[in-house]
């Protein structure tokens, strides 16, 4: 377990320094900043998680907060592609409607005699 730690402690300070090798870049180079709207949120999880979580992060040579965003992003896509399926279903039961075929404003309100 140490050698994970020493592992992961490794990496986090090799990105803290490479982050402050790129703020100074950004503040020498003000036309190359690029700023998106993000939105913050809070997750809670153990420590045991979180550690876990931090040593596969410095493994792959991320961020927590890109991992998060990465699944966040997949699942709100796998969202996204269940609703066209839907969509499609949906379209596809109705293909022989006619616009044609409504009925008449007196039928509609009952008003024929």
């Amino acid at each position: 377990m140490d050698a994970f730690r020493t592992l992961a402690t490794a990496r986090i300070l090799i990105l803290r320094l490479e982050l402050r090798k790129s703020r100074s870049f950004l503040l020498l180079q003000p036309k190359l900043r690029y700023c998106e709207l993000m939105r913050n949120i809070t997750v809670a999880v153990d420590d045991v998680t979180y550690k876990r979580a931090r040593i596969a992060v410095a493994e792959r040579d991320t961020s927590l907060s890109a991992l998060v965003k990465a699944y966040l992003e997949q699942l709100a896509s796998h969202e996204t592609e269940r609703l066209k399926r839907q969509e499609r279903e949906i379209r596809s039961r109705i293909a022989a409607f006619s616009a044609s075929d409504r009925l008449s404003r007196e039928d509609l309100h009952g008003r024929s005699q």
